[in-house]
């Protein structure tokens, strides 16, 4: 189980401390992309814009160098938590179009399928330290998150927007 772990801390923190780096590095373009995920306020775009990369990076160095590597997994986790959710409001409004964001320069799309991605990315930052039973509520916690999206999309959709598949 230690390797395991190990490799899980090793992976998720590379990935945060890239991901961090690249939108720094390109932070126009996701200033951008943060727009057009129409979530944040104008007026906070910018400090979001430098904000969320930086904890990325913090977070993706202090996992690595396993500074309070339990603190650092949470974060990690709760940052999953926040990309499942703007993806995942997003794709209920259907703006299936919209960039992901996750890597600067590589403009993919989001999809369900990279909500799965996340979800598996907060598991694996929660199994960086070991937390199995915590993994099972964050997923559980997922899901109920997902659900309780849905509901509201469909609670507050139009009419005609409800009978379409």
């Amino acid at each position: 189980m230690g390797l395991i772990v190990f490799a899980a801390r090793l992976f998720v923190g590379a990935l945060l401390l890239v991901s961090g780096i690249g939108k720094l590095a390109n932070r126009s373009e996701f200033l951008q992309i943060v727009k057009a995920y129409r979530l944040v306020p104008n007026r906070v775009l910018i400090p979001f814009s430098y904000g969320l990369p930086a904890i990325e990076f913090v977070t993706g160095v202090m996992i690595l160098l396993g500074f309070f590597t339990p603190v650092a997994a949470y974060v990690a986790c709760g940052l999953f938590l926040l990309f499942i959710f703007a993806m995942a409001i997003n794709l209920l409004r259907g703006a299936n179009e919209t960039p992901c964001g996750c890597f600067a320069g590589r403009l993919e799309k989001i999809s369900w399928l990279m909500v799965l991605r996340n979800l598996t990315l907060c598991s694996l930052a929660l199994l960086s330290v070991g937390k199995a039973f915590t993994v099972a509520v964050a997923m559980v916690a997922v899901f109920v998150l997902v659900k309780v999206v849905r509901s509201l999309n469909l609670a507050f959709a139009s009419p005609s927007a409800s009978h379409e598949t």
